[in-house]
């Protein structure tokens, strides 16, 4: 591989982490939100499934926006 092709390889990289971080700021925002709303309403299934799934590892955007999107309702 050439030296260009490496650079371009680092910087599309460095972007898709750039990009995961973002989303995971989000996701943490959500998660922030959402939790003290879960402390006051304890018996919400719907929302208890929501924070749960929040809590398991990092989505990508359209999966977080599932999530949210469906809390909305």
């Amino acid at each position: 591989m050439s030296a260009g092709g490496k650079h371009e390889s680092a910087i599309s990289f460095l972007t898709d982490l750039e990009e995961k971080l973002e989303v995971s700021q989000v996701q943490l925002e959500i998660f922030h939100t959402l939790s003290p709303r879960l402390q006051s309403q304890p018996s919400d299934p719907d929302l208890r499934e929501k924070v749960e799934l929040l809590e398991r590892g990092l989505f990508n955007i359209t999966e977080v926006c599932l999530i949210v999107m469906r809390e909305l309702r």
